[in-house]
């Protein structure tokens, strides 16, 4: 895995995959924030940090001490500046090393915050380092200032200086004098030999590396060829002088780092133009000398694709005769790739203000983010702790606040990446700070783990472990007897049992692993009602613990071994970067069986410094010493579990004791059968073993291990088994009727034991429910939902055995009298009934098993009208007459309304009454008196309206022939028209 390392405040990084989606990160665009009052600001110009009239390149050192003790720094850069120009200016006081009134002070040239919030733990830092050298000049802003932000540094700068041309001093002078500390922030030697190119590949564990002058042919291809993977990989590197020709001019151009030509040396014909001042190698104030030696300039007109190389200075004579210019390696469409910068000039002196320049430009090469490996540490990580959960039982989970004690140093939020799975159960990433557990079925042994990697938003990791233990200190044995109702012979998901069947818990006392007569009998539980069951019990013995305190290596040389990039070499400092360090702890006889609770190894200070290490041990029950024949700590089996050390600044003589590496013993006593000896690795990429004290001929100071286990108790072994009579209609078992379960301590478990027995799979009715209107007869399909089990159906019909109070049913046999599972039912509701109405039926299989299910219906009324019918009376002249209107109407299935019948269209000549014949709220014995006016004699109409109860309404004519009276004998008779 490879981090960014240095970068934090890029607004162009794809988190999904750690990489920048920017072709030109070195020009990355600015974030633009507020810093509060109260930040601490190193300048970075000849102004506001000088000693004398020159700029104190110490400023850079302080910078680097700073990142590695872990305090993350801001670097401002005003993306919109001139050369020299202004970053910002602010209101600030001079706090360090002397205090100086508050005024407006202009901040140029790259000015670096301290993150806010960091300024205690910075105080000791910027004391301890002022008092070493110049001191470098600190200012504290008096207000809040908005400037842009061109990276949040997060690394740990630590440069590899190449002595491929011999003139490795020349960058070794500008680190010294920038208060850099050899083998903790650069290396000069591995082995103690000068590390040249050939030492260099991707996974070095450095953030940067140079070359200072060296002649062509003095770098070969492969040498080339290693620089460039690094740069691929993510680091940076700066060739100077005549070294830019080493690694531009080889023969095949595609071994060349930036340009397809290479480069000449014309030298600078005019003045020193200065380009792009808003990138981070620009960071200088003032003129850069035109510096002599071996190349005083690179002349090239064509760089490879994708390597995006701008000029920096150059002269005004030549526009490609470039004094220093850089670009990006990187593999073809990949995000990853570091920056290549090339500086012309031999040496760039200490003092005045061009030279100085030359060496900033060095530095600030040094102090631009990289992508490094994980491995080498050279971030400032999160701080990821680790985690316990517990369970209760068998069919608990319990969800893990993961981050809850992991910190990130800037208060961001932290995500979580599981780095494996558990051995006896699930763990699951729920994406938001928390794991979740569940514990598989089998055998539970007492705990389960898995490592994860606590997050920052910039994809920088710090690992830890989740561990999972049983809540209760007993034991847990859980099941389930069901019925096998597919009769498939094994449990499939979702069959279950019954209540009731007595579950049997035997204790094997005689010790032979079989259930017999010598046997005692624990406990008979019954079933609940899914057919499941439990059993805890505390039946087995106590546990002893065992202290190892105080467990020293011996005075032996072959008791402690270190390592670095060749051999080891015993009880003797070896110069380079030591990568292992053993120490062998003999006689610790831990038994196979042993719990390990707490393991912590313990040493003296003996040398200022921080070494972030990674605790493994050698996974062997008996590790042979340390010799000259075995003396690979690299190539040794070790552990896969690890725990981390985050070594704080060590004191002389103080005692430093490491984190609980329980799990790592743990893994090697399991693995062994126990552990005789025990050799204990530590690995650091980053630093040297100097801080660690075990060679100094006192005893008192021999580094020692506390180690403390428990020895379990005997094992207990337990059989269940089922009593056969308690099975439901003495159905057979599917299933052996013996389970065994061995435990060897408490807070174990033994989850999911089957029982299975030929389920009697009954037939299943399932209630239906159906609608129909008012005097309407409805099939309902009631077997469309029904099962008949595994046994199939009887032989007949269903049966009706509830039958509805509102309504008649009928059983449709489908004409297959002899096959119930074609058959419907027909019901038919009561005339004029409307409202709810239930039955019941049965079905059965050819066992005669039977079930019964309901039937609802909702019957809805009709929306009945009235039906009046047109009536017709005849009458004589001046002779009323009633008419019986309702006798042949209907006022429907809603019933009459409770007002009398009306007249809507009344009689022209003569007038019509209605007649309620006493009874005014009853309309159906209404009718209608029609008296014709004086006289009158013809053909005489009305119109008359009935309604019901729903107040729907109908109307009706009524037609009356009036005859005129017969004339006495001489009589005038009148004809009216």
């Amino acid at each position: 895995m490879f981090l960014l390392v240095g970068l934090t405040a890029f607004k162009n990084i794809d988190l999904s995959t750690n990489k920048y989606k920017s072709e030109n990160a070195i020009t990355a665009v600015a974030a633009l924030e507020t810093l509060p009052a109260g930040t601490w600001i190193i300048a970075m110009d000849n102004n506001l940090q000088s000693t004398g009239s020159d700029f104190n390149v110490r400023a850079y050192g302080l910078a680097v001490h700073l990142l590695h003790a872990n305090i993350p720094l801001r670097w401002i850069i005003n993306s919109g500046k001139a050369k020299d120009g202004i970053d910002f200016t602010a209101r600030a006081s001079r706090i360090f090393p002397n205090f100086a009134n508050a005024s407006n002070r202009q901040f140029r040239s790259g000015p670096i915050a301290i993150y806010p919030g960091f300024e205690s733990q910075a105080l000791s830092v910027i004391d301890d380092f002022n008092a070493l050298g110049s001191p470098v000049q600190v200012y504290q802003l008096e207000e809040s200032v908005e400037v842009e932000i061109y990276a949040d540094l997060m690394h740990k700068p630590k440069a590899g200086v190449l002595d491929n041309g011999g003139n490795q001093g020349i960058h070794e002078d500008i680190l010294v004098n920038a208060g850099f500390i050899e083998n903790e922030h650069y290396v000069l030697e591995v082995n103690g030999q000068t590390i040249t190119a050939a030492d260099v590949n991707a996974g070095s564990c450095y953030t940067f590396i140079s070359e200072a002058h060296a002649d062509e042919g003095s770098v070969s291809a492969q040498e080339v060829a290693n620089v460039m993977s690094f740069l691929q990989a993510g680091g940076n590197f700066l060739a100077q002088c005549a070294a830019g020709r080493a690694y531009e001019n080889l023969s095949v151009p595609s071994n060349r780092l930036l340009t397809l030509n290479g480069v000449t040396d014309p030298g600078i014909g005019g003045n020193i133009i200065f380009d792009n001042p808003a990138d981070p190698y620009m960071q200088i104030h003032g003129a850069l000398s035109d510096e002599g030696g071996s190349a005083e300039s690179y002349r090239t007109n064509q760089f490879k694709a994708g390597t995006n190389v701008k000029r920096y200075a150059y002269d005004s004579n030549d526009g490609i005769n470039y004094k220093a210019f850089a670009g990006r390696v990187a593999n073809p469409g990949h995000a990853i790739g570091g920056y290549a910068h090339y500086l012309a000039g031999h040496s760039y002196g200490d003092s005045g203000e061009d030279k100085i320049n030359g060496r900033r430009m060095y530095l600030n090469a040094l102090l631009t983010p990289a992508f490094r490996p994980d491995v080498c540490n050279l971030v400032i990580r999160p701080i990821a702790e680790n985690d316990f959960g517990t369970i209760a039982g068998c069919e608990d989970e319990v969800t893990i606040d993961v981050v809850a004690n992991d910190v990130d140093l800037l208060g961001r939020s932290l995500t979580v990446n599981l780095l494996g799975s558990g051995l006896y159960g699930t763990f699951t990433n729920n994406g938001d700070g928390t794991v979740t557990y569940a514990p598989n079925t089998g055998y539970w042994p007492g705990i389960d783990s898995v490592q994860y990697e606590s997050c920052n938003p910039d994809g920088i990791c710090h690992q830890a472990t989740i561990f999972v233990e049983l809540d209760a200190n007993n034991l847990v044995m859980d099941g389930l007897v069901f019925a096998d109702m597919d009769r498939n012979g094994a449990y499939t998901p979702g069959e279950t049992g019954e209540a009731g069947i007595s579950v049997n818990l035997y204790k094997d006392i005689n010790g032979d692993g079989l259930l017999d007569a010598g046997d005692q009998l624990v406990v008979t539980s019954g079933t609940i009602a899914d057919g499941s069951f439990q059993f805890t019990s505390t039946d087995i013995g106590n546990p002893s613990t065992v202290q190892i305190t105080n467990r020293k290596i011996s005075a032996s040389t072959n008791d402690s071994y270190e390592k670095s990039d060749g051999k080891n070499h015993p009880a003797e400092k070896e110069g380079g970067t030591i990568r292992y360090r053993g120490y062998r702890f003999p006689n610790l006889n831990i038994p196979s069986n042993a719990i390990i609770t707490n393991a912590t190894l313990t040493f003296v200070g003996k040398k200022d410094g921080e070494i972030p290490v990674s605790i493994k041990a050698e996974k062997l029950k008996s590790p042979g010493v340390y010799s000259n024949a075995n003396d690979y700590l690299a190539t040794r089996a070790k552990t896969s579990n690890t725990v981390n050390w985050d070594l704080p600044k060590l004191i002389n003589g103080g005692f430093y004791t490491s984190p609980n590496f329980k799990a790592v013993v743990q893994e090697v006593v399991n693995s062994q059968n126990g552990v005789n000896h025990l050799s204990v690795l530590l690995s650091n990429p980053t630093g040297s073993w100097e801080s660690f004290n075990y060679d100094d001929g006192t005893s008192a100071n021999y580094p020692y291990l506390d180690i403390t286990f428990i020895i379990p108790p005997d094992p207990v072994t337990f059989f269940i088994n089922i009593d056969p009579a308690t099975i439901p209609l003495n159905e057979p078992m599917i299933t052996p009727n013996i389970h065994t379960v061995t435990f060897t301590g408490l807070g174990q478990m033994d989850c999911g034991i089957l029982f299975g027995y030929e389920g009697n799979n009954r037939p299943d009715a399932i209630d239906d429910a159906t609608t129909t209107r008012e005097d309407t007869p409805v099939s309902i399909d009631v077997l469309n939902n029904d099962d008949f089990g595994f046994d199939g159906p009887s032989v007949g019909a269903i049966q009706i055995t509830g039958a509805p109070s509102q309504g008649t049913v009928i059983v449709n046999d489908n004409g297959t009298p002899n096959d119930p599972t074609d058959d419907s039912i027909t019901y038919t509701p009561n005339t004029n009934y409307n409202g709810n109405d239930y039955f019941f039926y049965q079905i059965c299989d050819v066992d005669n098993d039977c079930d019964i299910a309901r039937v609802d219906i909702t019957i809805y009324p009709d929306n009945d009208v009235p039906t009046p019918q047109n009536d017709s009376e005849t009458t004589t002249e001046n002779t009323p007459v009633n008419v019986g209107v309702t006798l042949n109407d209907s006022f429907g299935g809603d019933g009459p309304s409770s007002s009398a019948i009306t007249i809507v269209s009344p009689p022209a000549n003569g007038v019509a009454v209605v007649n309620d014949n006493g009874t005014p709220t009853n309309p159906r014995d209404d009718s209608i008196d029609y008296t014709p006016n004086a006289n009158y004699n013809g053909i005489e109409n009305f119109t008359y309206q009935i309604c019901d109860a729903n107040g729907d309404c109908a109307s009706a004519n009524v037609t009356i022939t009036i005859q005129p009276e017969e004339c006495e004998a001489g009589a005038p008779a009148i004809i009216q028209n």
